[in-house]
């Protein structure tokens, strides 16, 4: 028995020394804290036309929408790990339009987490921008003048000090 302890213990030296964060390591027990590991992953504005539309298909990243008097769309996508993380996490497209920006990704995160994995949208929009949320996780926008309109299979939209027409639905989530 002492034996196969004292190999237990080889791999996971081995295992730390060599940068493997795999859950034989330390790092999935529930008193080791690893501090976050915060990415940003995307960081950019895109210029608004006269009447700005903001088209974001992202599945299950949340999405955090706020207003600027600024002509243009600034989209900054955050990521935060701690513990395992491993997977496939899809790419978040930015694209320029005519008349703004278009975000996508191409699913949703596969992945297994033993620990927290967070990804967030971040917008900053003109008030009177058109958004429309095909797919997202949970969805907040704040003082939006014009139209938004928010689809989410299973997250929260909160949605505050807005002025304009509103067209929403969560299959599972609160409105």
């Amino acid at each position: 028995a002492l034996v196969v302890v004292e190999l237990s213990i080889i791999g996971l030296a081995a295992k730390a020394i060599a940068g493997d964060p795999a859950p034989g390591g330390l790092a999935w027990l529930p008193f080791h804290r690893e501090a976050p590991l915060t990415a940003t992953s995307l960081d950019r504005t895109f210029v608004a036309g006269p009447a700005p539309h903001v088209l974001v298909d992202v599945h299950d990243l949340d999405v955090t929408i706020e207003t600027a008097e600024a002509p243009a769309v600034h989209a900054v996508e955050m990521t935060s790990k701690v513990g395992y993380v491993r997977g496939a996490i899809p790419a978040l497209s930015a694209v320029q339009t005519a008349d703004g920006a278009q975000l996508r990704t191409t699913g949703t995160a596969d992945v297994l987490v033993v620990g927290e994995f967070d990804r967030s949208l971040h917008l900053t929009v003109p008030a009177g921008a058109l958004v429309e949320i095909i797919s997202a996780g949970d969805v907040t926008a704040n003082g939006l003048h014009a139209k938004l309109i928010a689809r989410t299979p299973g997250g929260v939209i909160t949605v505050t000090n807005h002025r304009g027409d509103l067209d929403l639905s969560s299959t599972a989530g609160r409105i």
